[in-house]
């Protein structure tokens, strides 16, 4: 059933790795929100990744990393990732989290699982879009016909070689 002994692992080991993977799933996530949300989930992100001193902070982080990815999954920032993480030691998610934010967001989730989410629906829409620009697709338009991202930039390269003029290669 699994690649793995769950008995014979140290349940530290399982919290780190569990949250490595949220955290790769939080990042890419992340590009989906406005620049400003962003800023508070590289915070956020920033802050958890610190929490790795003892097995009780471990704990705390999975949960808020956990908190963070439903969070993110329902396309808007809730208590308490709405605003930087404090300074000093975070406490429990359970003692920081109104019960009304947590039982939102639990049926926001278990609602998205019945329907499509709004991730889904956005890549219907970028496939959509990107089977309608396909056609016709001629070289001389492909730069218009590439993903751009709304900041930062982009780079497109070719290399080309004539192995008739090489000496005797490989």
């Amino acid at each position: 059933m699994f690649p793995y002994d769950l008995t014979q692992m140290n349940p530290n080991k399982l919290l780190i790795e569990n949250y490595d993977y949220n955290r790769m799933l939080a990042k890419a996530l992340m590009e989906l929100f406005p620049l400003s949300d962003r800023n508070k989930i590289e915070k956020w992100l920033h802050r958890l990744e610190e929490m790795n001193h003892t097995p009780e902070q471990l704990l705390y982080r999975s949960h808020y990393m956990w908190f963070l990815l439903l969070v993110m999954q329902r396309g808007k920032l809730t208590t308490p990732f709405n605003q930087s993480p404090p300074i000093g030691q975070l406490k429990p998610l359970h003692e920081v989290l109104p019960v009304e934010v947590y039982e939102d967001i639990i049926n926001s989730a278990t609602a998205q699982q019945q329907n499509q989410s709004w991730i889904d629906t956005l890549a219907a829409e970028g496939k959509a879009q990107e089977d309608e620009s396909k056609k016709g697709l001629f070289p001389c338009n492909f730069f218009e016909n590439q993903p751009v991202p709304a900041e930062g930039s982009f780079c497109y390269a070719a290399v080309f070689s004539d192995y008739s003029t090489t000496p005797e290669a490989v």
